[in-house]
């Protein structure tokens, strides 16, 4: 049986160019890798993992809600297109907040325990008021391996453990749990979480002469 491994950290941590490093490797030994997205995170254009770094990999768009239809006829179809030529070597699917629980029950049965396939996942745990994904609490059941990307606080150099939603330059602690964008967030540890006093600057690229 194939393992689900569930990679997870806060905004801003790397979480999807390690999913570039590890499709890379993947591909270098010409093995066949399926990356999956949810359809509601668009901020690159539907369909792709797109690193801060740079690094930008085409992926299968899948609706919330949809994996387990969804997967079952992509298997199907690869079987008719290909038969045994075609293997799986993994899966990989960035931003598994958003997806179901029965999403991450569904790819964990679907891919490990019917056609070992391993899957690793990667995704924020808690949302800017500290409470758990749905589709994060699912994979932490679900997952024979759980492991933290980490990364230092935006504020100071402790861990970041925690996501901060700012508003109009305002840290807020109240609101929709889904918000799809990068400027709003940033990672803090508890103490800055808790501080009203902060504000933030817009992002700037840095040029080297």
């Amino acid at each position: 049986m194939a393992n689900f491994k569930f990679k997870h950290a806060v905004m801003s941590a790397g979480k999807s160019r390690e999913l570039a490093r590890i499709h890379y490797t993947y591909k270098q030994k010409n093995q066949y890798v399926v990356v999956i997205v949810p359809s509601t995170d668009n901020r690159n254009g539907e369909g792709f993992v797109t690193a801060r770094s740079g690094e930008q990999i085409r992926a299968f768009s899948v609706n919330p809600g949809d994996m387990r239809r969804w997967f079952g006829i992509f298997l199907k179809g690869m079987d008719e297109l290909y038969g045994e030529d075609q293997k799986i070597d993994c899966i990989l699917i960035d931003e598994i907040q958003f997806f179901t629980q029965d999403d991450l029950f569904a790819i964990k049965e679907l891919a490990c325990l019917e056609n070992n396939i391993p899957v690793i996942a990667f995704g924020l745990k808690s949302d800017f008021k500290n409470e758990m994904f749905e589709g994060s609490s699912a994979a932490m059941i679900v997952a024979e391996y759980i492991e933290e990307i980490e990364t230092i606080c935006a504020f100071c150099n402790e861990k970041a453990i925690m996501n901060l939603r700012f508003q109009d330059n305002n840290p807020i602690r109240e609101g929709e749990q889904i918000q799809i964008g990068d400027e709003e967030y940033r990672p803090v540890c508890h103490k800055h979480y808790l501080d009203d006093g902060l504000r933030i600057q817009k992002r700037r690229s840095i040029v080297w002469l």
